[in-house]
């Protein structure tokens, strides 16, 4: 009898033990179920975070591309009014009639006159280089550019602009 009573008694702690495994588990499944929530949760907000940088990374796009923009409609208001002022200082100068009778020409007037070389306005092509067409200080002349080659053979090229003066009566030329 006295085995069935241990048997009984252990029967009896390994319920107690089984029980308090299970209230174990119990509470260690509710923690889980907490830090799964909280993960969650923090997903969520992870996901807000990069929405929020995203869209923030968009609106610094857009307003670079805006200033970039603005910067470069200014740059050239600037230089659309410069223009304007030196277009006005040549008028000035020739309604005060203090222009000389031969103008020099700047590298970049000329530049800016034929549009950069454009072949909109390029008129021929000689031995020694491309002719165009534009206008410099209100008078249309031909411009011509010498390629480099032709700079060693300058005799030549200076024979050819006498024979214009000859026969041309143009005082618009441009060297």
């Amino acid at each position: 009898m006295e085995s069935f009573l241990n048997g009984v008694s252990n029967i009896c702690y390994c319920f107690e033990q089984l029980n308090e495994l299970s209230k174990r588990r119990s509470g260690e499944s509710m923690k889980m179920k907490e830090i799964i929530a909280k993960e969650e949760v923090a997903k969520e907000l992870a996901r807000q975070e990069i929405e929020k940088y995203e869209a923030a990374a968009r609106e610094a796009s857009y307003l670079k591309e805006c200033s970039e923009r603005e910067a470069s409609e200014r740059k050239e208001t600037e230089l659309k009014a410069i223009r304007a002022a030196k277009e006005k200082e040549k008028l000035e100068d020739a309604l005060s009639g203090s222009t000389p009778q031969y103008r020099k020409f700047t590298w970049d007037e000329i530049v800016l006159a034929t549009s950069s070389f454009s072949e909109d306005l390029r008129i021929g092509m000689g031995a020694y280089g491309m002719v165009y067409k534009c206008t410099l200080h209100h008078t249309t002349v031909a411009v011509k550019v010498l390629h480099s080659a032709g700079i060693s053979q300058s005799k030549q090229f200076q024979q050819e602009v006498w024979k214009l003066y000859e026969y041309i009566e143009y005082e618009n030329i441009v060297l």
